[in-house]
């Protein structure tokens, strides 16, 4: 995400709350690719960028190509942050009254 340009370095003086940034697969989607097809992939994009590949895998016995319905189904995430603590800090009235 920093790379991405979508979050910023902080100086840790500045921070006053922590939260965690979790990538989750959305649920009752489509299965998608399994965890073994996933790294062959990055594997292959590590090697098209000229770097070794990231994971240990055994060869393919048979080289045949993914199934069709295997490959083809668009994942889809969702970034989960957790703002509990902020929350906690931060209280606004829930319908602001103004000049009654």
């Amino acid at each position: 995400m920093l790379a991405a340009g979508i979050i910023e370095k902080a100086p840790a003086e500045l921070v006053k709350c922590c939260a965690t940034t979790v990538l989750a697969q959305k649920a009752h989607e489509q299965g998608g690719l399994t965890l073994e097809e996933l790294q062959r992939r990055v594997n292959e994009q590590c090697m098209q960028q000229g770097q070794p590949p990231a994971f240990t895998l055994p060869q393919r016995e048979v080289e045949e190509t993914p199934k069709e319905d295997q490959t083809m189904r668009a994942q889809k995430w969702r970034i989960c942050q957790n703002f509990n603590e902020v929350n906690r800090h931060t209280v606004i009235a829930p319908m602001p009254q103004g000049d009654i």
